[in-house]
C-alpha cells in the first residue's frame, strides 16, 4: 500500500506532525530519508513567528522545504493487547 503523496500534488491542510520521505538525506533523518518531522501550514495565523513549511525541531530550527519530496500522515498508533 502506497500512501504518499508528492508536495507537488498536495501540500497537508493543517499545522502538525508528518511522515516524509527526502530525496537529498538530510543529516537528522534516518539513513534512508525517512522520518517525522513538522508542517506549518502558512495559513495558520496563530503560529505567528513560527517557521512556516516543513520543519525539523533538534538542536536548532532546520526549514527543510528543499529536501521533502513526498508525505503522509502518521499512522495510527498500535493497539496494546490485554497481556501487555
Amino acid at each position: 500500500m502506497n500512501n504518499w503523496i508528492s508536495v507537488e500534488d498536495e501540500l497537508p491542510s493543517k499545522s502538525g506532525e508528518y511522515l516524509v520521505y527526502t530525496k537529498e538525506r538530510p543529516s537528522f533523518l534516518s539513513y534512508c530519508g525517512i522520518g517525522v518531522v513538522n508542517y506549518n501550514d502558512p495559513s495558520d495565523s496563530s503560529l505567528r513567528n513560527a517557521t512556516r513549511g516543513w520543519v525539523y525541531y533538534g538542536m536548532q530550527v532546520n526549514p527543510i522545504d528543499r529536501a521533502v519530496t513526498h508525505w503522509q500522515p502518521l499512522p495510527a498508533p498500535p493497539k496494546e493487547s490485554p497481556n501487555d
